[in-house]
């Protein structure tokens, strides 16, 4: 039988800039039950500069990725129902490519330059921190249908832009110590919080219930609701600290 990946602790590939995992196949624990493919500690390659999933079963690394070259992770053909990443750090930005349907579980550190994160009809739930770039920074994410959690942080920089898109679902997201924000999101109860952002904020949403709550000592608020039982709160104060 055809057996999924699966590392007992961490793996370290050196030298390498290209790899690519499948996770054709299947894990079977100690009593026989279907898992899923696997590293369960830290995959480090300090000079992986891409790296691409594929396969057909659920991808977890349990640890971190360290991989300071690392710019890009492509998992559009991957078709397994998770692919899960406890933490990917990386010393550039990165662009994050993910699958269509599968419900992605990321946190990605990257310092300075920019992030784009593409993902599909999934439930997903994002976390991003841009933390020490000397120029401005844009931190993109693309997130599709699907019930979403959000979070992204500038890491007390203001000088990073931050775009989200997704389409119908309830969603969350939350956004802190930004410039400019740009939220666009489809049909659901979304709730949504923003808070240190000091540039031009723009919302936009579709039917639904929706909660948005906001601190900060924005330049210029644009807020476009549809329909739906809406509440918005805004403290134009600077927050604490």
């Amino acid at each position: 039988n055809d057996r999924a990946l699966f590392v007992s602790g961490d793996l370290t590939i050196d030298g390498v800039e290209h790899i690519t995992f499948n996770s054709t196949g299947f894990v079977e624990d100690a009593l026989g039950n279907l898992t899923y493919a696997a590293i369960s500690g830290d995959f480090i390659a300090d000079e992986l500069r891409t790296l691409t999933i594929t396969g057909d079963v659920s991808f977890r690394i349990e640890e971190d990725i360290e991989a300071d070259e690392l710019y890009l992770i492509d998992a559009e053909d991957f078709t397994g129902a998770e692919f899960y990443v406890e933490d990917i750090l990386v010393t550039g930005g990165l662009e994050f490519r993910g699958s269509a349907t599968a419900d992605h579980n990321i946190d990605i550190n990257a310092f300075g330059d920019d992030v784009l994160v593409t993902t599909g009809a999934g439930d997903d739930n994002i976390d991003v921190i841009v933390s020490g770039g000397s120029i401005q920074d844009d931190v993109t994410i693309n997130a599709g249908a699907g019930d979403n959690n959000i979070f992204v942080s500038g890491g007390g920089n203001h000088e990073v832009d931050v775009f989200v898109t997704a389409t119908n679902g309830d969603n969350d997201i939350e956004i802190e110590s930004a410039r400019n924000v740009t939220i666009t999101l489809g049909e659901g109860a979304n709730d949504i919080n923003i808070e240190d952002a000091e540039g031009d904020v723009t919302i936009t949403t579709g039917a639904g219930s929706d909660d948005v709550n906001i601190d900060s000592n924005f330049a210029s608020l644009t807020v476009n609701l549809g329909a739906g039982d809406d509440l918005i709160r805004v403290d134009m104060g600077a927050p604490d600290g």
